[in-house]
């Protein structure tokens, strides 16, 4: 879920596909109108993020987070532990594997690094 797609449907406007003659990468969130709604149901799917160097993959109930400057991933049962106090990344590293991979390929597709500004290893 994300805030471009919910704008645009609440707006009734269209995403460009490119300003000033340079092509815009498309966004890949979903709009949570429907939440909003109190639709229930919505399949978010996996969501990704980097910002200033923090980072976090989401799938399912699965939390896998990296504070800024720091390369060391934490795992979370989301549901479970909302306030994020208690790190399984050491009794899971297989979900760790697996989410920090999908975590790198949607940073290679979404562009973020270190040329780009981002401070995070990609």
């Amino acid at each position: 879920m994300d805030f471009m797609p919910t704008f645009l449907e609440l707006a009734g406007a269209r995403y460009p596909q490119t300003y000033q003659g340079r092509s815009i990468t498309p966004y890949t969130g979903i709009s949570l109108k429907p939440a909003l709604e109190g639709k229930a149901g919505t399949d978010r799917g996996a969501l990704f993020n980097e910002h200033f160097g923090a980072r976090f993959a989401r799938n399912a109930d699965w939390k896998l987070v990296s504070l800024s400057g720091d390369t060391t991933w934490r795992l979370f049962r989301i549901n479970d532990d909302e306030t994020e106090m208690n790190d399984l990344a050491a009794r899971n590293p297989q979900v760790v594997a697996e989410l920090s991979a999908q975590w790198r390929q949607w940073a290679l597709t979404h562009r973020y690094s270190r040329s780009r500004g981002s401070s995070v290893m990609i």
